[in-house]
């Protein structure tokens, strides 16, 4: 179960790299420099200001300037709690034996 938890929480990490990518990022030509990045998300920050959800935003992309460079890190431990999940899943042999009371 603490695998699940742990695959979980780095499933997170990723949809919401993905998020602020898909969403914020998709205008901008070169996302691999990551001064230009922040820049970026600071000029889109101040568009938003004026909506309800600025402090979600603001922490969506300070974590994405956070953990950006750990992403291929956090695809490989991934996938290695997903195969670990999937070994503990697969199906026991159990075997019964019905014994009559006297």
């Amino acid at each position: 179960m603490n695998t699940c938890i742990k695959y979980r929480d780095v499933e997170a990490v990723i949809r919401n790299l993905r998020f602020v990518e898909f969403m914020h990022l998709s205008e901008l030509k070169d996302a691999s420099d990551t001064t230009l990045v922040a820049g970026y998300l600071k000029n889109r920050l101040k568009t938003l200001k004026s909506g309800g959800h600025y402090e979600y935003h603001q922490k969506q992309f300070k974590n994405y300037l956070l953990k950006k460079s750990s992403e291929t890190e956090a695809l490989r431990q991934l996938s290695v709690l997903a195969d670990t999940i999937y070994q503990v899943n697969q199906p026991q042999i159990h075997v019964f034996k019905i014994v009559k009371q006297q």
